[in-house]
Parts: structure tokens; sequence; C-alpha cells
């Protein structure tokens, strides 16, 4: 199952590919099911690290087209983690759309990452598009704390201030939600990060 997310957001209209057909389970068991769990990669996982670096090479652009446009979120998200690990930056335009649609739980995350990596004028465009909408819709729980810490990172790394903008309106969305964590921190996006220039090492 793709766990597809219900609600109306004024990015609905925007257009992504999608795919006209299902993915086969060869395609899922050779480029999603060994891959979907241990997304995102941290530093430390060097044995996991060692496998990607090996494969990321069988990721060409037609093979994550196929993994972006399909509708579940182990697929999407691979396909994300490797466009970030390739430096395919043509998807960058689809992976911002996606997150901003934010049709699927789980992948909102990995696309803030791989948006995060690239650290272009236009993937902080998305990220902060996402703010504007998701931190001011207090009853949608979607991926703000990902997003947030990404947008917090790229300030350390751009000497920037974006921040700043959504300090207070980070607190009044996580009021009354005692289980989300309110301090923002940016050393997990920071290991993300690392571990994906890791594996882009060559082998």
């Amino acid at each position: 199952m793709g766990h597809n997310i219900e609600h109306s957001n004024p990015f609905e209209q925007l257009e992504i590919p999608k795919n006209d057909f299902n993915l086969s389970q060869e395609f899922l068991n050779k480029y999603a099911i060994p891959y979907y769990r241990h997304i995102p990669l941290i530093e430390q996982d060097k044995s996991n690290i060692e496998i990607f670096k090996k494969n990321k090479l069988e990721f060409a652009p037609i093979i994550l087209s196929n993994l972006l446009g399909d509708s579940n979120w182990r697929t999407q998200q691979t396909g994300a983690y490797f466009v970030a690990i390739n430096n395919f930056n043509q998807f960058e335009e689809i992976i911002g759309k996606l997150l901003l649609k934010s049709e699927l739980y789980f992948a909102g995350r990995i696309f803030a990452l791989t948006l995060g990596h690239f650290n272009t004028i236009t993937g902080l465009q998305y990220l902060l598009n996402y703010l504007d909408y998701y931190l001011t819709t207090i009853n949608l729980y979607y991926d703000q704390r990902e997003v947030l810490d990404t947008v917090k990172y790229l300030d350390e790394v751009n000497k920037t201030r974006n921040f700043d903008k959504y300090e207070e309106l980070w607190e009044k969305f996580i009021y009354n939600k005692p289980f989300w964590i309110a301090d923002v921190k940016t050393e997990d996006v920071r290991r993300k990060i690392n571990a994906i220039k890791e594996v882009q090492k060559h082998q």
C-alpha cells in the first residue's frame, strides 16, 4: 500500500509525472526493496554505505523517473535518495513538487533531505513554500519538523537567517503536541548529508 494522504492544499494543481503502469516485482526487488528500509543512511552505517556506494550507478535517470512516478512512499523515497547520491539535479523540480503536494506518508523527509543536499535557491524556495503553508495548518502532522531542520541547516551552511521567520510559527504549531520535539536541531541533517557525500565517493 502507498499510504496516501487525503487533504486539500494549495499545491493540488501542481503537475508531476506519474507512471501509467505498475512497476514489476522484478524491478522492485532490484531497485526498491533492498534499499528503502535503510534510508536515510547516517555516517556510522558503514556496511550499508558500502552497499549503496557499490550499486549507485545502477540508478540511471530512467530508473529514478520510474521510482519517483510510482504512487508508493517506498519507491519515491528510494528514488529521491539516489537522485541526491548521483547529483541528478534535473529532478529537483519534481522532488520539490512532491514535497509540496505531500500525497504520501514518510517520503517527505527524504524529499527535504535531497533538497537540502542540493542547496540551491530553487530547492530552498520549495522548502520555504512548504513551511509557509504546512506550519500554518496545525491539524496536518506531516514533515514540518524535518523541513524546518533542513532550513536551519542551510542557514548554517549559507550564513542566512531563513529560520528566524518560522520560529514563532513553529512554537504555535507544536503547542499541545506533546510528542513533538520542540528543539530544532541541525546535527541529524548534517549526519545524513555527510552519509550521502560518503556514498558519492568513488568505489
